[in-house]
């Protein structure tokens, strides 16, 4: 993000937030020896990059060198955070660990009334799917089909996310 003022406000604004996300919670699935990082420290520096328009886990670790001092001490993060680091521990960390903070964020948005229709009726939710090929089989998450291109059996992984689109805030509540 270009606009550095604007995503100092936003950082700011993260900061005041953060604590209602208990992302303490979240369970790590790394081991103890030799952990470098927080599991906060990754969470943290992911929802700086997301709500700074960073797209990848490359374009977070940027936003985390380009950090002043200041807005790093206002997040928890002492120094830029390696993409590849976040990754290896994003890809071992258990989807019901985040989905339990994405709820308690929409109920807290919810008892805020940040949440209240406009312009649709009562509370409208998009859902949107879509599937993707990997080699990779882990039959807790992927569908096996045995008619891939040129004969390979191949692994889809489908998911589906829903998003609250009739309130000014467009919440993700499942993904």
């Amino acid at each position: 993000m270009k606009d550095w003022k604007l995503t100092g406000r936003l950082m700011s604004f993260l900061h005041k937030r953060l604590k209602e996300l208990h992302l303490e919670d979240v369970d790590d699935p790394r081991g103890k020896k030799g952990q470098r990082w927080q599991m906060t420290v990754f969470l943290r520096a992911t929802i700086a990059g997301i709500i700074s328009g960073q797209k990848n886990l490359k374009e977070v670790e940027a936003l985390t060198t380009d950090m002043t001092p200041m807005v790093r001490k206002l997040l928890g993060l002492k120094r830029r955070v390696p993409d590849t680091t976040m990754r290896d521990c994003f890809i071992r960390l258990d989807p019901d660990s985040l989905r339990n903070i994405l709820h308690k964020m929409a109920q807290v948005a919810n008892r805020r009334k940040a949440l209240l229709p406009i312009g649709l009726p009562g509370g409208v939710v998009a859902m949107d799917g879509k599937w993707s090929v990997t080699n990779i089989v882990d039959p807790a998450y992927t569908q096996h089909h045995s008619d891939g291109p040129k004969g390979k059996p191949i692994e889809q992984l489908r998911t589906v996310t829903s998003c609250l689109i009739s309130s000014k805030a467009k919440v993700c509540l499942e993904s």
